[in-house]
C-alpha cells in the first residue's frame, strides 16, 4: 500500500475509505454476479429431442434402401438465475444414426425427405429380415445470453435422445414363374418361400 511516511492514522483511514482504495467504503457497491450457464446444467436443461422418420414409413426391406431424416431444430429455453433473465441458445450440430441391426453412422446434417428413396441424404440397406429398433441421438452445442446482452459460449454439447423408430424388415426375393400362379398354383416360386 503506497502511503506517505509521514501520514497521520486519520490520514491513513481517509485514504482507505476513499473511492476506489482496496477494502475501503465509499466507492460504487458491488456489482452483482453474473449468471454462468456451465457444461453440467446444459446438458441438464429439458432440451426437446428430433423427430426421426423412415420411407418407406415403419417397414424396409432387405438389399433395398431405406431413407432416414430428422426434423430438427435450434432450440431456445429462457430462465432466471440470480433474479436475472437469461436465454439459452441449443443449436444441433452433430446425429448419432442406430439403425438396429448393428450398423452406425454419424453425420453433421439430419437429412431431408428425399424425392425418392435413391437420392435419400442418409440410408441404410439392411442385409437380413426381421424387427429393428432405429435411435437417433442429436448433439447441441449452447450459448447463452444474460438479460439480452452478447451471446456467450456454453463449453461441451448436450446429447439428446429422440423416441425409438421400430421397423419391420422384409426379406426381397425375385419370383420366377412360368404361368400365372392363380392359374397355374404349383408353378415355381408360387408357394410363399421359407423364412
Amino acid at each position: 500500500m503506497n502511503v506517505p511516511s509521514e501520514a497521520t492514522v486519520s490520514d491513513v483511514c481517509g485514504w482507505l475509505n476513499r473511492p476506489g482504495s482496496p477494502g475501503g467504503g465509499g466507492g460504487a457497491p458491488a456489482a452483482a454476479p453474473t449468471p454462468v450457464v456451465t457444461e453440467e446444467d446444459f446438458q441438464n436443461f429439458e432440451i426437446p429431442p428430433s423427430t426421426l422418420h423412415s420411407w418407406p414409413d415403419s417397414w424396409a426391406v432387405t438389399q433395398r434402401k431405406t431413407a432416414f431424416w430428422a426434423d430438427s431444430l435450434v432450440r431456445y429455453i429462457d430462465l432466471e438465475l440470480l433474479g436475472t433473465p437469461v436465454r439459452v441458445r441449443a443449436t444441433p450440430v452433430a446425429y448419432s444414426w442406430d439403425f438396429g441391426d448393428g450398423a452406425v453412422k454419424r453425420t453433421t446434417s439430419p437429412g431431408t425427405r428425399p424425392r425418392s428413396v435413391q437420392d435419400a441424404q442418409i440410408h441404410h440397406t439392411y442385409s437380413t429380415a426381421g424387427d429393428v429398433t432405429v435411435t437417433l441421438t442429436t448433439f447441441y452445442s449452447g450459448m447463452f445470453s444474460v438479460n439480452g446482452g452478447d451471446w456467450l459460449i456454453i463449453p461441451g454439447q448436450a446429447a439428446v435422445s429422440s423416441p425409438p423408430l421400430d421397423l419391420t424388415v422384409y426379406r426381397y426375393h425375385k419370383f420366377l414363374v412360368e404361368d400365372d400362379c392363380l392359374d397355374n398354383p404349383d408353378s415355381p416360386d408360387c408357394t410363399e418361400p421359407a423364412g
